[in-house]
């Protein structure tokens, strides 16, 4: 069984530089709602998800189209 993690990057109201915003969500479909509120409500912009797969060999992870969504 592998642990993936989604790790919510953007940027947040007045500010410039991209940042981690949230760091719990255990599934794609979480993430996805939390960026959602997060642009809604907050008005979080360039928000991203980084999926890392803790289970996998980091070498290979740089390789994976799936990395960053």
């Amino acid at each position: 069984m592998t642990h993936t993690e989604y790790i919510i990057w953007g940027v947040k109201p007045n500010e410039t530089e991209e940042e981690i915003l949230y760091t719990k969500a255990t599934t794609m479909d979480q993430a996805k709602k939390v960026i959602e509120l997060l642009e809604l409500v907050h008005k979080c912009t360039g928000t991203r998800i980084q999926t890392l797969d803790l289970g996998a060999c980091p070498s290979q992870q740089w390789n994976n189209k799936n990395l960053i969504n």
